[in-house]
Formats: C-alpha cells, structure tokens, sequence
C-alpha cells in the first residue's frame, strides 16, 4: 500500500474516531473511552505510517489531511479545556460561598 493509501486509512479511522468523541462529550464515561481508543489508534498506528512518510515523503494532499486531524484535536482539546475551567471556576465559587456563609 502506498503512503497516501496508509494515510488516508489512518486520517479516515481518526476522523470517525473524534467525530465519536465529539458526540459523546457530555457523557465522562464513554468520552473517556473514546478518548482511550484514540489514544490507543495514535500509539499503534502514526509511529509505523511516520516511519513511511519520512521515507517516501508527503504530497500536499496528505499535509492537508493531517492539518484536518491536528484542527480536530485541538477543537476537541479546546472544548474539553473550557469544560475543565468552568468546572474550576464554579468550584472556587462555591468554595468561596460556603466559606463567606455564616
């Protein structure tokens, strides 16, 4: 298989994958599984397919298709980060209510 035919299979599984997790981000337990099996993808697939496209190279379609991925995760990384900073905020909020309360 070519790299482009190993990319695309990568970036289409990957796709499917965070596509999933965004459906499940109001859900912990599953989006924790999600995020698990695109761990998991990541680990076992991307070393061998980068080994290959440092050898052969990358044509501007596969660049393309890996700034796609990178976009997704960081909208994914995003969304979850602003989740985790609300939760904070609301937690010192509370904090502060119970402490401040005779």
């Amino acid at each position: 298989m070519t790299v482009e035919g190993k990319l695309e299979e990568f970036v289409n599984a990957l796709e499917v994958r965070l596509g999933s997790a965004f459906d499940v981000e109001d859900d912990p337990v599953s989006f924790l599984d999600m995020m698990n099996g695109i761990e998991k993808h990541l680990a076992t697939d991307w070393p061998p397919l980068a080994d290959v496209i440092k050898r052969e190279g990358l044509q501007p379609e596969g660049r393309a298709a890996l700034e796609r991925i990178v976009a997704l995760l960081t909208s994914l990384e995003t969304r979850t980060r602003g989740r985790l900073v609300w939760l904070n905020d609301f937690e010192d909020y509370m904090r502060i209510a119970l402490e401040t309360r005779p």
